[in-house]
């Protein structure tokens, strides 16, 4: 009997050592910027910012001596999916969350790696090396250039509406550009021979596709029995691009090989004109789930 009670305490310890060690980040912000006609189009982008500091939580972990004077290499990994239930089954957030993070054992990580590689390609990003109490960064960037004014369609003022020729559709006028990125700043800072504390930050975007804004142009045809008929003469599409972006502050304490594990759901527009253009034009919407692993470098 006195087993069994002992157990039980047990039991009840773990579970609150494990709903510790786990933190959500609620929804903070969703900005749709929507297209005015006075510049006619500026490109749509869909923000989910999760900006928090945790209370440091130590995680039981492999115990490796730390000192002042080691290297830190911190490894970053990413797993991206369309399918959100399997992440969700792993790391069960509530569902109203649109970020979230927890920490995990080196135990842990080595599970969710296997189950990851499993479903797909988990793909590993360049490490970081540093030394306690001195921040490292790590960005990676690709130029993304897109419209973002359209001058109107051209159709001729004198014009038999049988007969539309030459139409000139819109065509992009003004061009911007913006880095798709991931972008990792972290800070180790010495704590004692088996913690590490790490501050990190992480903002990481990403391109989900075109709307379209435009509307066919059509002329009007006979078709069979005489009755009057569309003709498409040109789809006339006035495209905007959509951007996902993910940001997370946080500090933490971990031991070495331990991991901090960060998912950015993706959030489409539910309602307005960017929702209903979305519907007509489905995006790629993907969830990510980020991976951050300090461990102890190899001196050269």
């Amino acid at each position: 009997m006195a087993n069994n009670t002992k157990g039980i305490k047990n039991r009840i310890e773990s579970i609150l050592d494990e709903t510790q060690n786990r933190r959500k980040i609620s929804k903070k912000t969703v900005i749709l910027s929507l297209p005015g006609w006075a510049t006619l189009l500026i490109a749509s982008s869909i923000l989910t910012a999760c900006n928090t500091r945790t209370t440091p939580q130590k995680i039981n972990n492999l115990e490796k001596k730390l000192s002042k004077n080691d290297l830190i290499k911190i490894n970053l990994f990413k797993f991206e999916t369309t399918d959100t239930r399997l992440l969700k089954k792993m790391f069960n957030p509530e569902a109203s969350t649109a970020g979230y993070f927890t920490h995990l054992s080196f135990e842990q990580f080595q599970s969710t790696m296997r189950e990851l590689r499993k479903q797909g390609e988990v793909i590993r990003q360049p490490s970081l090396i540093t030394r306690f109490g001195k921040e490292a960064e790590l960005a990676l960037y690709q130029e993304f250039v897109y419209p973002t004014e359209y001058s109107p369609p051209q159709i001729p003022e004198d014009s038999d509406p049988n007969n539309l020729f030459p139409v000139t559709p819109a065509t992009p006028e003004k061009f911007e550009s913006k880095n798709i990125s991931t972008f990792l700043k972290a800070l180790p800072t010495f704590d004692n021979e088996t913690l590490l504390s790490l501050d990190v930050h992480l903002d990481h975007s990403r391109f989900a596709g075109f709307i379209n804004y435009g509307s066919p142009i059509n002329a009007e045809g006979t078709g069979l029995f005489g009755k009057p008929v569309p003709i498409l003469i040109t789809e006339n599409r006035i495209e905007m691009p959509v951007f996902e972006q993910a940001r997370m502050d946080t500090s933490i304490m971990l031991t070495p090989d331990s991991a901090l594990a960060f998912i950015h759901f993706a959030s489409p527009p539910k309602d307005g004109p960017a929702a209903k253009a979305s519907s007509e034009t489905p995006l790629d919407y993907k969830t990510t789930l980020f991976l951050i692993q300090p461990t102890l470098a190899t001196k050269p």
